[in-house]
């Protein structure tokens, strides 16, 4: 800064630029000109070359390195290969005489006996034989087996029959006491040693005068009406409350032990005073005994009845081990808990 208090007005002092105009215009073309050179005929140096040759081979075993591992991770999936026959084979139809399930041959009721006084199942009927009522026919004529009818109507006694000795009569019945023929005399049932004397005392029956009539009598229709009964029976399982594949293993005496195990350690809440629901629990018995996996499969909408019934299996563990026939380490048991309701009969 210059203070000028004179009026003389001198020009301020500057100093010359070390380089003309046209120096550093030149200097400028010939800086671009090296520039362009460099981007034409660098790409051609021997050195540039071989820096390329590596990156390609670098990126080349990159990319084979890359499609292996996707290769690899194919060959780990599961692949689904649906083959659908030519020909659609209809299945066979099982034998007739085919193997009852495990779960079909469980002797099972709805209803438990008070005061059970012996093994059999309990059975609401009318006759202490081992059968069961069968359906009645539906009334057709019988056919034979050539595929024609049979007559059912009664034959004439004075046209002769052959093979049959009409003018002989009937041997008459003895008096003698019943026997039930090829028993050998022992009773197969504890229940019919009462029921001899009133089948002696019934009045005898009307004799057919033919063995052919008798035979046509039986062609017309005809359905056992007597049912077992026994409304004392003692039984291992009473409706589904207790679902499990015991594999062919007696589990009758174990079963009746864990349900008295349960039935000490369910507490009944107040609500069933007034509610009812149920309540189905699963889980794993292992061979020792010992619960695992314990799930409310389907609570109740009564939160005291789940409660109450889940509190009465996980008090319950560990349980009796499970029978030494069975023959595998685990079984899958699923334990509905009713509350003033009836298990639905099967």
């Amino acid at each position: 800064m210059y203070f000028d208090f004179e009026e003389r007005r001198f020009d301020t002092p500057t100093i010359e630029s070390a380089m003309s105009w046209r120096e550093r215009g030149l200097l400028s073309l010939f800086a671009h000109l090296a520039v362009v050179v460099l981007v034409l005929v660098g790409p051609r140096l021997q050195f540039m070359q071989s820096a390329a040759e590596r990156r390609a081979e670098r990126l080349a075993e990159m990319v084979e390195e890359q499609r292996l591992a996707q290769f690899e991770a194919r060959q780990r999936e599961p692949e689904f290969i649906f083959v659908e026959p030519f020909i659609d084979t209809p299945a066979l139809e099982p034998p007739l005489q085919a193997d009852l399930s495990d779960i079909d041959r469980v002797a099972q009721s709805p209803l438990e006996a008070e005061t059970p006084v012996n093994d059999l199942p309990n059975a609401d009927g009318n006759t202490f034989e081992f059968v069961e009522a069968e359906d009645p026919t539906d009334g057709l004529d019988p056919v034979a087996e050539d595929g024609t009818e049979l007559d059912g109507s009664e034959p004439d006694a004075s046209e002769p029959v052959d093979g049959v000795d009409d003018g002989v009569a009937d041997a008459p019945v003895p008096d003698g006491p019943d026997a039930t023929p090829g028993d050998g005399g022992a009773l197969a049932n504890p229940f019919l040693a009462d029921t001899r004397a009133a089948l002696r005392e019934r009045p005898p029956a009307e004799q057919p005068g033919t063995i052919l009539n008798q035979a046509i009598e039986g062609l017309s229709g005809i359905a056992r009406r007597d049912s077992f009964q026994n409304l004392q029976g003692r039984t291992d399982q009473y409706g589904p409350d207790i679902q499990f594949d015991s594999k062919g293993v007696d589990f009758g005496w174990w079963i009746r032990r864990f349900r008295a195990q349960i039935y000490r350690n369910w507490l009944i809440p107040q609500a069933a005073m007034a509610m009812s629901g149920h309540v189905v629990l699963t889980f794993n018995i292992h061979q020792d005994g010992s619960f695992t996996e314990l799930t409310v499969a389907q609570p109740s909408s009564v939160d005291a009845f789940t409660n109450s019934a889940y509190n009465a299996i996980r008090g319950s563990n560990p349980t009796l081990p499970l029978p030494v026939e069975y023959p595998d380490e685990q079984v899958l048991f699923t334990v509905i808990f009713y509350f003033n309701e009836m298990p639905p009969p099967r």
